[in-house]
């Protein structure tokens, strides 16, 4: 019971003028739960100039010394993105590298996978701050993919944060950009 603990739930919603009039207001409204490096469970609702969209993105991972093994299950109909990834990797001290198959509706390839992650804490006055910054590269020798997020957290009660996302992605031939606001709540483990 405790390999599930501490857990992560998070929630954002956003409301925007849509950028077409005339149609209804956009939003997105976002629900997940996380354990650091194990596990990421994300699913989202929006509607974009009238036309509604769900989006998720579920990854599990398993870590042994520096071996790292993780399939990565991605379909966002909000920009026409659908693939399954299983990754194997070497990590070590914030770096990675490794190879991954990437399972598309019209087949699979092979892609090298690179990618870093910074991860600071600093205390600011009263409050706990975190800054996490993420870079994977991934490319199949003809196309290259990126995704690239930054994500500042304050602490403002215990277990519960306050959290900007930051991201840029690219995948085939789709990019787009990402700004949010939302808060998190940690679910201590058994005997915390």
């Amino acid at each position: 019971m405790n390999w599930f603990f501490p857990m992560f739930v998070f929630a954002s919603l956003s409301v925007r003028t849509p950028n077409v009039l005339p149609n209804p207001y956009d939003y997105e409204i976002s629900i997940g739960m996380e354990k650091k490096d194990q596990l990421y469970l994300n699913r989202q609702w929006e509607r974009e100039l009238g036309r509604e969209f769900i989006d998720e993105e579920y990854w599990a991972q398993y870590q042994y010394g520096s071996l790292v093994t993780r399939e990565k299950y991605v379909n966002k109909t909000s920009r026409g993105i659908t693939y399954n990834q299983v990754e194997i990797r070497y990590a070590r001290k914030g770096y990675y590298s490794g190879l991954a198959i990437r399972s598309v509706a019209d087949g699979h390839s092979l892609r090298s996978v690179f990618g870093w992650e910074v991860d600071r804490r600093i205390n600011v006055l009263v409050a706990n701050a975190q800054l996490v910054i993420k870079t994977e590269l991934s490319t199949d020798g003809m196309d290259m993919d990126y995704v690239v997020y930054a994500k500042p957290k304050l602490g403002i009660m215990k277990n519960l944060d306050l959290y900007a996302l930051l991201k840029a992605e690219k995948a085939g031939n789709r990019s787009y950009l990402q700004g949010k606001i939302g808060f998190e709540i940690e679910l201590p483990g058994i005997g915390s």
